[in-house]
């Protein structure tokens, strides 16, 4: 009987072991996935009555009934890390100097930086269109023709509410006589989420794709692009963001 209780004991210890292992396998997976998270080093809250050129007054929406947090950002404003002015209520995210917390490094206005952001882009000559116009007519002015394509779209991106977004400008329809048209847009990205991670900017897009077999099923979208870009300029109607060294303006276009 005192052996079957031996035994019994150490299979349950043995047991308690796995699980505790398997506990921090999945923990350590989670820890993966939300890496990017993890990294953030900003606070979110709302904006208060005091905000000016040198201190910014918010409340942290993850203390609601606390008091409102002042913060130096008359350094922040020098360096152009102010990304859109605040107004009493906007929705803000704030990144804390690491040495002395009353001191903010960058404020973003979340709530301006939301809306239908796009600027013009222009066609470029596909590679044989000049041929296959002479081929079609010997004597065709070529340089008018493509010339009377060029006509620019505007193209961009919305940001939503709840990390939601959407491509604005990229429909392009394929069919007989659009490979005739002698000019062509390029690809880009469609995007389906925003966020703001430690003062940069995500745009991603989707992380699931139907499968093409059986539509109602989604699958894992392996290739699943992630620009993130810093934020250079946020006016009413203007956003500036980097992108690989390249910065690109925008326009808040009308509803």
């Amino acid at each position: 009987m005192k052996v079957n209780a031996i035994y019994f004991v150490f299979c349950l210890l043995l047991l308690l072991v796995a699980c505790g292992k398997r506990g921090n396998k999945v923990e350590q997976q989670e820890k993966k996935t939300t890496g990017l998270e993890e990294k953030d080093g900003m606070i979110y809250g709302l904006a208060c009555e005091g905000c000016n050129d040198t201190f910014v007054v918010m409340i942290p929406t993850s203390d609601l009934d606390g008091r409102p947090l002042k913060l130096n950002v008359l350094r922040a404003m020098k360096r152009q890390k102010v990304i859109g002015i605040l107004e009493p209520g906007d929705w803000c995210a704030v990144k804390l100097n690491a040495k002395d917390k009353s001191v903010a490094d960058m404020v973003i206005n979340m709530d301006l930086l939301k809306g239908k952001w796009v600027h013009l882009v222009m066609p470029h000559e596909k590679d044989n269109a000049r041929t296959l116009l002479l081929l079609e007519n010997p004597d065709a002015n070529v340089d008018s023709i493509i010339e009377s394509y060029m006509i620019p779209i505007e193209r961009g991106f919305q940001l939503m509410r709840k990390g939601r977004a959407s491509t604005l400008g990229v429909k392009i329809v394929h069919n007989a006589e659009s490979d005739k048209i002698p000019v062509e847009y390029s690809a880009s990205s469609v995007y389906e989420s925003w966020k703001v991670v430690d003062g940069q900017i995500i745009l991603s897009e989707a992380d699931s794709v139907k499968d093409p077999l059986d539509p109602t099923k989604m699958l894992f979208n392996k290739d699943c692009e992630r620009d993130t870009c810093d934020l250079v300029l946020l006016l009413k109607d203007s956003l500036q963001i980097s992108y690989k060294g390249h910065v690109s303006s925008y326009y808040r276009a009308k509803e």
